[in-house]
């Protein structure tokens, strides 16, 4: 199978996934929690840059990029175009989604003034390092239609790119480690249940695959410099290669973000379970509250009406008792049920 071949089930997949749990969540945090802070903002847009991105890379393969022939339809000029426009996209979605996975962190060590320190340092980093590494690459050439090979004009130098694509996977690769070894830290000396470990070590495992993406994606851009023998046609395709990566990397980074806060779904799903059983009624016991019952005296002046002890009799009316009057016995009862 061509590499152009693995990337359209990929995407699908993971937009498929990401959409359904950065659903949930914002579902979660809006609902259940009712909290939505500025990491469920930026994982928010994360998606949409997500979504984005594969819009692109679907219309850059439609025009043909990484094709082994040229078929009616393919214009390698736009493909090309559209491949930059990618490049910029993924950039700045894999940095908003790095963003939305460290203000999660930031939120959790809420009491550690120290690692929010850190936390705080590495975001700004990060946006710099963004900020410098797209105004590169969008101001790569003047006018810029001349990197995709429409017209003339004056570009930088290809080492100039390749050194800006490593720095941004180096910090990149950096981040991501950092951001996913740090929950070890902040765990450090908890006490947890045997469920809670195995959440805290799929989250783990899912952060260190997201990074193992990335280094094999360096190892891509690595191989696109040095191998200088390399025609057009096998340029592109280690181009694509890094791109399959590319994808992994945002569409784990955008799960594991959601991931870490579907759990009190699982606590609502539970709760609703126990509530409505198997029948799909309610298991839970109901409280009842009896209020004071009020005697009506018919003789005698309005002082004497007072209150007695609540009755599991309800209502009821007796007549002529013991002191001749008419008495009427009157207990009101108030059922609720506890809502999960």
């Amino acid at each position: 199978m061509a590499v152009r071949d693995e990337l359209p089930p990929l995407i699908i997949t993971f937009l498929v996934v990401d959409i359904i749990a950065v659903g949930l969540r914002v579902w979660i945090r809006t609902y259940l929690k009712r909290s939505f802070w500025y990491d469920d903002w930026a994982l928010c847009f994360s998606l949409v840059g997500f979504i984005l991105l594969s819009t692109l890379a679907f219309v850059c393969l439609a025009y043909g990029f990484g094709a082994t022939e040229m078929l009616p339809g393919y214009n390698a000029i736009l493909a090309s175009k559209y491949f930059l426009i990618v490049q910029l996209v993924y950039m700045i979605t894999l940095y908003t989604s790095k963003l939305s996975v460290g203000l999660v962190l930031y939120r959790i060590a809420e009491t550690q003034k120290v690692v929010r320190k850190w936390l705080l340092g590495s975001m700004i980093l990060l946006t710099v390092w963004t900020a410098i590494t797209v105004l590169t690459v969008a101001l790569q050439c003047r006018p810029l239609a001349a990197a995709w090979g429409e017209g003339t004009g004056t570009c930088v130098s290809g080492e100039t790119i390749s050194d800006t694509g490593y720095s941004f996977s180096s910090m990149d690769i950096a981040t991501s480690w950092f951001y996913a070894l740090l929950p070890i830290y902040l765990l450090k000396g908890v006490q947890l249940s045997t469920k809670m470990k195995v959440s805290v070590i799929i989250l783990l495992g899912l952060g260190v695959l997201s990074n193992i993406a990335t280094l094999i994606r360096l190892k891509f851009l690595i191989d696109i410099r040095y191998v200088s023998s390399a025609s057009s046609r096998e340029l592109v395709q280690l181009y694509l290669g890094s791109f399959i990566y590319s994808v992994t990397e945002i569409g784990l980074t955008i799960f594991t973000a959601s991931l870490a806060a579907l759990r009190p779904l699982l606590s609502f799903l539970r709760s609703k379970s126990i509530y409505y059983g198997s029948t799909g009624k309610s298991t839970l016991p109901s409280n009842s509250k009896t209020w004071p019952a009020i005697e009506l005296r018919d003789v005698g002046p309005a002082d004497h009406i007072h209150r007695s002890p609540g009755s599991d009799t309800g209502s009821q009316v007796n007549i002529i008792p013991d002191n001749g009057q008419i008495v009427k016995h009157t207990s009101i009862q108030v059922k609720y049920s506890e809502m999960v």
